[in-house]
């Protein structure tokens, strides 16, 4: 966009309308609001007022990477989750409002009063945002996360220092049973974990395939793998009464339940997201 004088209206809807044609005009506009809040502090895409001059030329670079259908959170390097910010690159997984209800399932089941000395485990760290909203909305408890990727840790370590939250950040193959008994025994155990096949990758759309770790959404071996490792592990390094709260695919929903039921939990609730999905199940051993 090359003229020098025109307004913060004229770019923000410049901007929804060349985004449109890829994500459609509710996610376009979206998008803008994020980059105009968060990348140049302009709260009102509707001014009259003139686009600040200094911003220009990030406003190309923003614009040349969004039409590459790169996510907007990585080209900001951050992303909202639960009313915090979180520090996000091409190393985690970009936090969903998906995720969000998940953790307030979390929170509502874990009430402050009764959890002194009681042990969470979180497995697939990424960003950390799981994590560390629950340690900052529940600092009563002790927190372990672990992840298979360093780098993931790298950004999750960050982000819990810089937001305050006291975690306990390991790294560990989850997948490898060999691996669990230095973790202790637990009270609660949360995660998205990776649950898309590799056949399903054709399905997957482009601005995810191409920039989001394939090893925070795909399995290597079988979509199921994580799931039987959860019930083991709750068998095994889980207190009485213990609550595991999961993220599932859709269409696998029922074959969870199933696998738990084997492993002798009998207390499992489905619930819908946002979208009305079946994706989150509690299991209490």
């Amino acid at each position: 966009m090359k003229s020098g004088h025109d307004s913060i209206a004229v770019r923000y809807a410049f901007l929804v309308s060349n985004l449109t044609p890829y994500y459609g005009s509710g996610e376009a506009g979206s998008i803008a609001r994020i980059v105009f809040e968060d990348a140049f502090q302009l709260r009102d895409g509707k001014s009259s007022g003139a686009f600040p001059e200094q911003y220009r030329p990030r406003f190309d670079e923003i614009l040349e990477r969004l039409l590459l259908r790169e996510p907007v959170q990585y080209i900001l390097g951050q992303a909202d989750f639960y009313g915090y910010k979180f520090e996000v690159d091409r190393r985690v997984l970009i936090p969903r409002q998906e995720t969000e209800e998940l953790v307030h399932w979390v929170l509502e089941s874990c009430k402050a009063e009764a959890l002194d000395g009681k042990r969470l485990l979180e497995v697939g760290s990424g960003s950390g945002c799981i994590p560390i909203v629950l340690g900052k909305k529940r600092p009563e408890l002790e927190i372990v996360s672990v992840d298979v990727s360093e780098g993931a840790l790298n950004v999750a370590r960050r982000n819990g220092e810089r937001l305050g939250a006291s975690i306990d950040w390991r790294r560990l193959d989850f997948l490898d049973p060999a691996t669990w008994g230095g973790l202790g025994v637990f009270d609660l155990l949360v995660s998205n974990p990776p649950y898309i096949d590799p056949s399903e990758r054709e399905h997957i759309p482009a601005h995810v395939f191409e920039f989001e770790p394939h090893q925070a959404l795909f399995t290597e071996n079988n979509p199921m793998e994580f799931y039987k490792s959860f019930a083991q592990f709750s068998s095994d390094y889980m207190k009485e009464s213990g609550e595991v709260f999961l993220e599932c695919n859709e269409f696998r929903i029922n074959e969870v339940s199933e696998l738990f039921k084997k492993t002798g939990h009998e207390t499992i609730e489905a619930r819908r997201d946002m979208n009305g999905k079946y994706r989150m199940m509690m299991i209490i051993k």
